[in-house]
């Protein structure tokens, strides 16, 4: 089924959403969530309060778009990489190459969330850390499939549960991410992600029995 075009109206509403994103973004970042008002906000994006108003909720709302935007660019990062052509160890080094690129790309927002999930500032609903581990579920799902592929085709090893070395392989490249995040501007993903597949991989590759 063809989906509906989206109306003048709709498009403008989408802008000024980015719009409002991108200057919040700019605000939490150089001066911290909690001293960020709805009325600089709209100062930031050129919006009356009232407009602000009308596209989201509050300053929750506006942090979890943000976030929940991220989170969608790495499934769709993830996906492309996973799903894309190659043999399951290629894809499996565009997933890690592709990841690196999503955190390189989204730094200041990816500070931004691990500023307050591991601080005390963080008060906002358990519903809205669903959202984005509900990406992250998916993702690990089509990680482990691809893994099980490799297994199956004799490129990596079959002895270990695609699942486990699905989350062996996020929670590594997670732990180098966030190091690269703390580090700041000097940092650069990629040779965290070179790294990991050279550790992740050099671990699970399937053993020629004649050279073990």
């Amino acid at each position: 089924m063809t989906e509906k075009p989206l109306s003048r109206r709709q498009r403008e509403m989408l802008r000024y959403r980015q719009e409002v994103l991108q200057a919040a973004l700019q605000l939490f970042s150089a001066r911290g969530y909690d001293r960020v008002s709805m009325r600089q906000i709209a100062e930031k994006a050129e919006f009356s309060v009232g407009t602000l108003y009308n596209l989201f909720k509050n300053k929750e709302d506006i942090y979890r778009a943000i976030i929940v935007e991220v989170a969608d660019r790495f499934e769709t990062a993830a996906r492309g990489a996973l799903q894309g052509s190659g043999n399951p160890l290629e894809r499996i080094r565009a997933f890690i190459a592709a990841c690196a690129r999503v955190v390189e790309e989204n730094s200041p927002a990816i500070r931004l969330y691990l500023s307050l999930t591991r601080g005390m500032a963080f008060h906002f609903k358990a519903g809205f850390d669903e959202e984005v581990q509900e990406r992250d579920r998916r993702i690990l799902q089509l990680l482990a499939s691809v893994l099980e592929e490799g297994g199956r085709a004799g490129l990596l090893r079959y002895d270990l549960h695609p699942d486990h070395l699905a989350l062996a392989l996020d929670g590594l490249l997670g732990a180098f991410l966030l190091r690269c995040m703390e580090e700041g501007a000097g940092c650069r993903p990629e040779i965290y992600s070179a790294v990991v597949e050279e550790v992740f991989l050099k671990g699970a590759l399937a053993v020629d029995p004649s050279k073990a």
